[in-house]
């Protein structure tokens, strides 16, 4: 298939429904905010985060193609080869919902440096080329997502920084990710 018809297919897939309208996902939704709030972000942060989550993969962390987009956040490109490259060194499983927060934390606050142990302040082993140069690229680019002032300022920050989502994707979901990231807030 050609690549547009491939993305195509990707943004097609993404939920453009908001999460209140699926309440027997809410408690994924709160779920998963506890776990990345429990990693190191605010509530807001996570609830940000989540909502990008809902309308990525609705919380199906298997979501996608080991090959890319994949997991809750669809990674893909070197991201993704930074995820699987982290998972090898913990000697976990990339569909592993907690590998993929963990992961998180290791991309968007500490610049892909490993915390396989507390003293070790060294980058993921054999990262991609792209990011070992501006390992803190997407430590800034998250800064700059949570830059707004209510969760759904920040939902549609991650959106377009951190998931640097095209124009055609977020006209589809922008109102699924901003009104879902505050749903988790609201009930967590």
């Amino acid at each position: 298939r050609s690549r547009t018809l491939i993305r195509l297919a990707d943004i097609l897939n993404e939920s453009t429904d908001p999460l209140a309208n699926n309440e027997k996902y809410i408690p994924i939704g709160v779920s998963l905010a506890k776990d990345i709030m429990s990693v190191g972000f605010s509530k807001e942060e996570a609830c940000a985060i989540v909502g990008n989550m809902w309308a990525e993969s609705t919380f199906n962390e298997t979501a996608g193609k080991e090959s890319g987009p994949y997991g809750l956040i669809q990674w893909r490109g070197d991201r993704l080869t930074a995820l699987k490259k982290y998972a090898e060194l913990i000697d976990k499983d990339i569909s592993d919902k907690q590998v993929q927060i963990w992961f998180l934390k290791i991309e968007l606050k500490n610049g892909y440096k490993s915390s396989k142990s507390p003293a070790d302040d060294k980058l993921i082993p054999g990262l991609p080329q792209g990011i070992l140069d501006s390992p803190k690229y997407e430590v800034i680019m998250f800064k700059k997502a949570m830059s707004g002032s209510t969760v759904k300022e920040k939902a549609l920050g991650f959106a377009t920084k951190s998931e640097r989502m095209g124009a055609s994707e977020l006209k589809l979901s922008k109102t699924s990710r901003m009104e879902s990231a505050k749903t988790v807030f609201d009930n967590l």
